[in-house]
């Protein structure tokens, strides 16, 4: 290359100095000289006893169960109930809020039985779902409009539903009394 096109080249920006760069990364200790005194470092929440999709799973088997006994009570098919027992967004939220509020009364309960906790929320969760389908599948394929259950089908609802927390409950129940 001669010394004309290298000119020619540096005048439009081409030089290869100018098209490579060094990325320097700063390191920890010169990001904090950055950073002024007077700021603090945001203090990051505390890990929440129980996972934060846990009440959202406990509301949903609850409106699965109680549309189950307003079936049964009050005549109306599953899906009328359900739809009867919906939530909406500011419902929900405050449920949640109560939920968390127990949950924060009693923090070493909750972590203690963690696990057991989660277990049977997330079965209940899981199963009150699987009602719903089962219930919405069955109402469509019917074209006649599908009868109300009856006590014993809620009943049946309400056990497998909570069956690990109706346990669950039984057992810490059983283990308190011995405590005492």
């Amino acid at each position: 290359m001669n010394a004309d096109a290298k000119s020619k080249r540096c005048e439009r920006g081409g030089g290869r100095k100018s098209l490579t760069r060094v990325l320097q990364v700063p390191t920890t200790a010169v990001r904090e000289k950055r950073q002024p005194s007077c700021q603090s470092h945001p203090v990051p929440e505390k890990n929440p006893v129980l996972d934060e999709r846990v009440p959202t799973l406990l509301i949903g088997a609850i409106r699965s169960v109680t549309a189950a006994i307003a079936s049964a009570n009050m005549k109306l098919t599953y899906r009328e109930a359900h739809q009867a027992m919906a939530v909406n967004f500011e419902e929900k939220r405050e449920l949640t809020n109560a939920i968390q509020e127990i949950v924060d009364k009693h923090p070493a309960f909750f972590t203690e039985n963690k696990a057991a906790i989660e277990f049977g929320i997330d079965w209940a969760g899981l199963h009150g779902a699987k009602f719903d389908i089962i219930f919405a599948i069955t109402d469509d394929a019917n074209t006649v409009e599908r009868a109300a259950l009856s006590p014993g089908e809620a009943l049946f609802v309400a056990l497998l539903v909570f069956a690990p927390l109706a346990i669950f409950a039984v057992v810490s129940l059983v283990q308190h009394l011995r405590r005492v």
